[in-house]
């Protein structure tokens, strides 16, 4: 009987690969492959390019104003209930987006889209996949954040070609289809905790042999870690909300006005494409090694070692002119965008335990979605000041070596460490 309980897959494995095609679809095709549908859309509705951006900006204003009540809403009403209706809520915009008439309804349909991320999202992966790993969280967490590189790439060119041969009312309804099965997965597997299957977070090595000694096992797991409102009184959350800002604001601050940038010192608009092709990818392979690292090394050392490598990649683009350093930095600040979505769960997990994870890091992830909110208005702003991006990456290099700086004193040591001493 044991034997085959053994051979069994463990379900968080399934969870993992539904959450990794949710976020594919939440973030690689509901943000990054709107701007395909910029020139139709503004054409069609008559509007400037500026209207049609407010629709990604109302989506992440959403997801940002709801972020924080994740925790309590799973708390309220059932997980699986508010999930499905999130689900519902993105298919519902992103469908509605083809037949709306005016720009004001489409800004509706791009406010359910961020509504239903907020709790069916990015989010809200990161807490399950902490419900149901311990062990090999790191490569959980990264391998779930790829999906959104994935996606980028895959809906992208899609969505081009459906545009160019269909229109792109056709074009948001053929992506719907795509949307539809990459969400209907995790709809249909959905387990909130272990417990609720008789399980036990995968690498406990406790294997229980009743459903009581599960339930006591999870219970004494759950129990570590600060609540939101000692979290609130803590250096340590406060330190792991200003990383998660200044990673985020770095990031995106720099690759938003990316190309541009490329183009401005020099390189022709194809090099440009193939350079940002490549943070991606770096980005993308990033994702998964810093996970992997992560658990082989433990939190603080893997944060060390990509806070450093996304400080070095930043201050690379100061020599990007030459075509050499151009690919070398691309390399370096991919590693460094991959940061954010890497570490600010980790360090969340690290700084303040597991027991109250939903509630803070639905706080934490308002801190990292100020950043974008921020950053690339700053960035262009000091292009149109001084005809150069430099201050800014020189603003966002001083940024992330003081996230360097702080992770170095606030995550010395994590929580087991601080209860253990």
């Amino acid at each position: 009987m044991t034997d085959k309980k053994e051979t069994k897959i463990f379900y968080g494995w399934l969870l993992l690969i539904s959450a990794w095609l949710l976020t594919a679809c939440s973030t690689g095709m509901f943000i990054n492959s709107m701007t395909q549908f910029q020139k139709p859309v503004c054409e069609a509705m008559n509007i400037t390019r500026g209207q049609f951006s407010l629709s990604t900006s109302f989506i992440s204003l959403a997801v940002m104003a709801l972020s924080p009540f994740v925790g309590s809403i799973f708390e309220k009403f059932k997980p699986k209930r508010v999930v499905t209706l999130g689900g519902i809520l993105m298919l519902i915009g992103w469908l509605g987006f083809s037949f709306v008439p005016n720009i004001q309804l489409f800004y509706v349909m791009a406010i359910l889209i961020g509504i239903g991320s907020s709790v069916a999202g990015a989010v809200v992966v990161n807490i399950i996949l902490n419900n149901w790993f311990h062990a090999k969280k790191g490569f959980a967490m990264g391998f779930a954040s790829t999906g959104s590189g994935f996606g980028s790439m895959v809906f992208n060119p899609l969505g081009s070609v459906l545009i160019l041969h269909f229109g792109y009312q056709t074009a948001f309804r053929g992506l719907w289809i795509c949307a539809l099965l990459c969400i209907l997965p995790i709809l249909i597997l959905f387990v909130y905790k272990p417990e609720e299957k008789g399980l036990l977070p995968y690498g406990d090595e406790k294997k229980a042999s009743n459903e009581e000694s599960t339930k006591a096992d999870l219970a004494a797991v759950q129990t570590e870690g600060y609540t939101r409102t000692q979290a609130l009184h803590t250096p340590a959350f406060w330190g792991v909300c200003f990383i998660s800002f200044g990673l985020s604001a770095g990031a995106i601050g720099i690759f938003s006005q990316m190309a541009s940038y490329l183009t401005d010192i020099g390189h022709s608009p194809a090099l440009a494409a193939t350079l940002v092709s490549l943070i991606s990818l770096s980005m993308a392979v990033s994702k998964i090694f810093f996970g992997w690292l992560n658990d082989k090394l433990g939190t603080y050392r893997n944060f060390l070692i990509i806070a450093a490598i996304g400080i070095f990649g930043i201050f690379s683009l100061f020599t990007a002119k030459n075509v050499v350093c151009a690919y070398v930095s691309a390399v370096l600040f991919g590693i460094s965008f991959s940061a954010t979505n890497v570490m600010a769960p980790l360090i969340t997990v690290y700084a303040m335990g597991s027991k109250d994870f939903a509630n803070i890091f639905g706080l934490v992830s308002f801190a990292i979605y100020i950043g974008p909110i921020v950053a690339s208005p700053f960035s262009a702003t000091i292009y149109d000041l001084n005809g150069s991006y430099n201050l800014a990456f020189l603003c966002y290099g001083i940024l992330y070596i003081a996230v360097f700086l702080v992770g170095l004193v606030i995550l010395k040591k994590g929580f087991a460490e601080k209860m253990n001493s």
